[in-house]
């Protein structure tokens, strides 16, 4: 066996490890949603272990790809500080809210070789596939009816996934409200480029709306009450709270 074809071998086994030759990661030092240096060491084990995982209802073809999930202790917890803004100005942010990159028919980011889709039965998930790797990242939610959107940041280095619950009973379903997961997008291709960076939850809110403002900054519009008595508040907020 030659010395090229064992370092293929171990670098195949060792799926989240091998990335010395990776340049974003570390002659870049690519840097997460809240600007932390993703270190070499840790940058790659963005993902749980894989888990094969059988659909009872035999609906999902699983002979090919691995079901991934992101474990909750990838992601930094934060506790935004919400700053409170008017309707008019969240509609501002809103309608100036644009992104430079531009997005495959897939609904994803072209040229980045992720499948962005959706499934629904009786609990509803989105996926992030990649047909090359054979692996099918979960996004998470903790929501039956899962996200409700996936929202780039500007210059399309981060994204925001959010759901929801519309009602002030929740408790009786859930632990919160409401929630936002972040993720951090490195150069190349397939499902290694995401990595995840924060998490935030809110037993306060339910979530309407959200925009970008700029690769650091959302506007939010949340609500109380339910029914007939929405409670409707804007904000806006920085990420980077540390």
């Amino acid at each position: 066996m030659t010395t090229f074809t064992q370092a293929f071998y171990f670098c195949t086994l060792a799926l989240f490890s091998c990335n010395s030759t990776t340049k974003d990661y570390s002659d870049n030092k690519s840097k997460d949603s809240l600007g932390s240096v993703m270190q070499p060491d840790t940058s790659t084990a963005s993902v749980s272990e894989a888990k094969e995982e059988a659909i009872a209802n035999g609906k999902y073809d699983t002979t090919k790809d691995s079901v991934v999930y992101f474990s909750d202790s990838l992601f930094t917890n934060l506790e935004l500080k919400l700053n409170a803004i008017s309707n008019s100005k969240f509609k501002e942010f809103e309608d100036k809210y644009r992104i430079t990159c531009a997005l495959d028919t897939n609904s994803f980011l072209k040229g980045k070789g992720l499948v962005l889709s959706n499934y629904c039965d009786e609990i509803c998930e989105s996926y992030l596939t990649d047909p090359n790797a054979g692996i099918r990242l979960v996004l998470p939610s903790n929501y039956d009816g899962g996200i409700m959107d996936l929202l780039f940041s500007p210059s399309c280095n981060q994204f925001i996934v959010f759901s929801s619950y519309d009602g002030p009973g929740y408790s009786e379903y859930y632990d919160y409200r409401a929630e936002i997961i972040g993720f951090t997008i490195t150069e190349g291709q397939g499902y290694k480029t995401v990595k995840p960076s924060f998490q935030y939850i809110t037993k306060d809110w339910s979530i309407s709306k959200i925009a970008w403002i700029d690769d650091n900054n959302l506007a939010l519009k949340l609500y109380s009450g339910d029914g007939a008595h929405l409670n409707y508040k804007y904000f806006q907020t920085n990420l980077r709270t540390k």
